[in-house]
């Protein structure tokens, strides 16, 4: 099933959801989702302050694999407002939408 880039967008816009890129920080610097932070998915134990737990957060990487991995450690580590977005990084770009690289 095709992941809707507009749906997506919809979503993100209704609800403000904090977006987490759990990529390395050389995947992130070369481009990301505007407003997303930046936390590698083998550093999200160490960097629990950064993940608010008053709004959605969604994870993302390039695939789909890291954020599905992401969430199951999220959840054993009290955050239970994290959902994926399983298009990721590669639906992104792949729909021409834009990245920001600071």
């Amino acid at each position: 099933m095709a992941v809707s880039i507009t749906a997506f967008k919809d979503a993100v816009e209704a609800s403000g959801p904090l977006l987490l890129d759990v990529r390395t920080a050389n995947e992130y610097a070369e481009g990301h989702l505007e407003g997303a932070i930046n936390i590698p998915l083998r550093e999200l134990a160490q960097n629990l302050d950064m993940i608010p737990t008053d709004v959605q957060v969604v994870s993302y990487c390039k695939s789909g694999w890291r954020a599905a991995l992401s969430l199951p450690v999220l959840h054993v580590l009290g955050v239970d407002n994290a959902r994926g977005f399983s298009g990721s990084c590669a639906a992104w770009t792949a729909a021409n939408e834009p990245v920001a690289t600071s």
